[in-house]
C-alpha cells in the first residue's frame, strides 16, 4: 500500500517538474497560462495532442464531479435514515437501490452556486470552485 502511494508521489513530482521546465523554456508563465499542457504540446510540435489533452481533462473533471455528487447523495441518504435531513431523501430506486432524490438535491447544490456566480459575472473558475466547495462543506456540517 505504501509503495503505491510513494510511486504515485514520485510520478506526480516528475510530471510537475517536467511541466514547470517545459513552460519555463517556452517563455511563458505557468501561473498565468490558462492551458499549460496545450502550450507544451504546441512547443513540442504536437499541437494536435493539445485538443486531446483538453478533452481528457474535460472527461476527468466530469467524472470527478459525478463521483462527488454520488458520494454526497449517499451521505444525504444515510443522514436521512438517521433523521438529520428530510425523510423524502430516504427513498431509493426499487430495482437499482440508488438514492435518486438525493442525487438530484446534491446535483442542484453543485450547480446552483456556479450558475449564480456565472450569472453575476464571475469568470474565474477557481473563485467559483472555492465558493462551491465552501457551500457544500458548510451544508454537510452537523447542526448539533
Amino acid at each position: 500500500m505504501i509503495q503505491s502511494a510513494l510511486l504515485c508521489g514520485v510520478i506526480f513530482t516528475v510530471c510537475a517538474y517536467v511541466e514547470v521546465l517545459g513552460v519555463r523554456s517556452s517563455g511563458q508563465d505557468l501561473g498565468t497560462s490558462s492551458a499549460p499542457m496545450r502550450a507544451l504540446a504546441e512547443v513540442g510540435g504536437v499541437g494536435f495532442l493539445g485538443l486531446l489533452i483538453d478533452i481528457g481533462a474535460l472527461v476527468s473533471l466530469f467524472a470527478c464531479t459525478l463521483a462527488c455528487i454520488t458520494a454526497a447523495a449517499r451521505v444525504l441518504l444515510l443522514m436521512s435514515h438517521g433523521g438529520l435531513t428530510h425523510g423524502s431523501l430516504r427513498v431509493t430506486h426499487a430495482r437499482n437501490e440508488t438514492p435518486g432524490r438525493a442525487v438530484i438535491v446534491t446535483g442542484i447544490a453543485a450547480v446552483l452556486p456556479v450558475a449564480v456566480l456565472a450569472a453575476r459575472g464571475a469568470r474565474d473558475l477557481m473563485y467559483m470552485a472555492g465558493w462551491e466547495l465552501s457551500a457544500l462543506t458548510a451544508s454537510s456540517w452537523p447542526t448539533d
